[in-house]
């Protein structure tokens, strides 16, 4: 069984650093109260590169190496920086993590037994999507071996210009494709799909509200609209362009 430790991550990449939107300090109280046992973990930039540099410094050179040869920076560095960084604390301690946009729904102790070295879902029906297995949600043992063999798949991708083909979706999907791993269905994680041609969902105006308006959805229809679902990602997308929201002060 892995341990009780959810871990997310938060540093605006738009606005001031350390302010976080009420939409996703709502989401974070939800996750808290879902679990009031587990400890929780919300990581910054600072943190993350402190783990790096202490735990992992062979890596820190490709980690400080993000957003060095690519522009924009925000795009190119910044959140591949907070993409692997989820890998390695997530060896450090194990756990689960789950991108700060993820709204959950019910506990999660019951999917802990399920989990031997490393768990993911999967994102819509094509299981030969080049991004079938994001990166959103992972649960792992401490000092998994799938983690380990991410290493090199970072080390492999570090040049490589975007974020999701570096240190995103389809640079995970591969290695979890050549390796053992339990894969959970989409309804547990992906009921809302950020694909249009997956036509799940894409559409819907809670996910409108959450990405463009920093809205948060009412709970209890989500929970009633998805009754399989652990959870659900509404891809804010906070890295990507310019979202007035994401600006504003407390």
């Amino acid at each position: 069984m892995i341990p009780k430790i959810i871990h997310q991550s938060w540093t605006n990449f738009v606005g001031e650093p350390d302010y976080m939107p009420p939409i996703f300090e709502h989401f974070s109280k939800l996750m808290q109260e879902y679990h009031p046992t587990w400890e929780y973990k919300l990581w910054n930039a600072d943190e993350e590169r402190e783990l790096i540099e202490k735990e992992y410094p062979w890596f820190l050179p490709a980690y400080d190496g993000y957003g060095t040869k690519h522009k924009p920076q925000i795009e190119s560095g910044k959140m591949k920086k907070a993409d692997a960084a989820r890998i390695f604390y997530l060896h450090k301690y194990g756990g689960i993590y789950y991108d700060i946009d993820t709204e959950c729904l019910k506990p999660h102790d019951s999917l802990l037994p399920q989990v031997e070295d490393f768990v993911i879902g999967q994102r819509g029906d094509d299981p030969n999507d080049p991004a079938a297995y994001p990166n959103s949600v992972m649960l792992a043992q401490k000092g998994s071996a799938f983690l380990e063999k991410m290493f090199d798949h970072l080390l492999e991708r570090k040049d490589a210009k975007l974020t999701v083909d570096a240190t995103g979706p389809t640079m995970i999907t591969p290695a979890v494709r050549e390796n053992p791993v339990k894969i959970f269905p989409w309804q547990y994680f992906y009921a809302i799909d950020w694909e249009p041609k997956n036509n799940r969902n894409f559409n819907s105006q809670a996910r409108k509200d959450a990405q463009f308006r920093g809205i948060a959805p009412e709970h209890e229809e989500t929970k009633a609209r998805f009754p399989d679902a652990y959870s659900v990602t509404y891809c804010t997308t906070t890295w990507m362009g310019e979202k007035q929201w994401l600006k504003e002060s407390a």
